[in-house]
C-alpha cells in the first residue's frame, strides 16, 4: 500500500467503478439496510451479542466465560432476555468475552508486538540490498495483520492460527535482522553511497 503510486490508484479507482454497474442486485440490498441499522437483524444480533461479552467481563472480571461461553443459552439469555444467541462477530469482544479483560489485554500486546517489530525490521532493512527480502516479508506481514484486525472487528476469527503464526515469524526475523545489523555495525536507516550512486549501509547516528 505504500509503495503504491498516484496513478495506480487511479487506475484501480477507474476499474472499480464500473465493476459495480456487474454487482448482483442482493448487494445493493443488503448495503441499504445499513441506512437504519436498527431494523438489521444481523447488525443487531453483533450489538447484543457485544453486550453479553462486556457484560460478563465486567461482573466476573477480570476472567470471562471460557471458549464460546457468552454463546451458550444460559449466559446470552441471562445479559440479552429474550434476544436470539449470536456470536461476538468481533475478535476483540470474542476474546473479552471468552477469555476476560486479561485475555484481552494479552491478545491486544500481542498485535502491539507484532506491529512494533515488523516496523523495527523495516527500519533496519530499508535500502539494505541484503536485507530486502526483511523489508518486503515484514510489509506484507504488517499489511496482513491490518487486514486481520480490520475483518476481525464484524467476524469471529480471534484465533486465527495464521495471525499466531505471522506474529512469531516476525519476532523470529527481528532477532535475525537486529543480530546481521549488529554484527556489521548497521543502525536505523540506510544511506547511499554517493561514488557509486547505489544503496549501501552507512553508520547512521541518532
Amino acid at each position: 500500500m505504500r509503495g503504491m503510486s498516484r496513478t495506480g490508484w487511479l487506475v484501480a479507482a477507474g476499474l472499480l467503478i464500473p465493476a459495480m454497474q456487474f454487482m448482483p442486485e442482493n448487494y445493493f440490498s443488503r448495503i441499504n439496510t445499513i441506512q437504519d441499522a436498527q431494523s438489521d437483524g444481523s447488525f443487531q444480533g453483533r450489538l447484543d451479542a457485544w453486550g453479553v461479552a462486556w457484560g460478563y467481563a465486567v461482573d466476573h472480571f477480570p476472567f470471562g466465560a471460557g471458549f464460546h461461553g457468552c454463546q451458550t443459552i444460559q449466559v446470552f439469555s441471562h445479559y440479552a432476555p429474550g434476544k436470539e444467541t449470536h456470536a461476538a462477530h468481533s475478535i476483540f469482544f470474542q476474546t473479552l468475552g471468552d477469555n476476560g479483560f486479561i485475555g484481552l489485554f494479552i491478545f491486544l500486546a500481542l498485535l502491539f508486538v507484532a506491529f512494533r517489530n515488523s516496523m523495527t525490521i523495516r527500519k533496519y532493512s530499508k535500502g539494505n540490498p541484503e536485507l530486502g527480502w526483511a523489508y518486503d516479508l515484514s510489509g506484507m506481514i504488517q499489511l496482513s495483520l491490518f487486514v486481520y484486525c480490520l475483518g476481525g472487528s464484524a467476524l469471529s476469527f480471534a484465533y486465527y492460527d495464521n495471525m499466531f503464526i505471522l506474529t512469531g515469524l516476525l519476532s523470529v526475523m527481528r532477532e535475525q535482522v537486529l543480530s546481521q545489523a549488529k554484527i556489521k555495525g548497521w543502525r536505523k536507516g540506510m544511506g547511499r553511497s554517493q561514488d557509486q550512486g547505489a544503496l549501501s549501509p552507512t553508520l547512521v547516528t541518532e
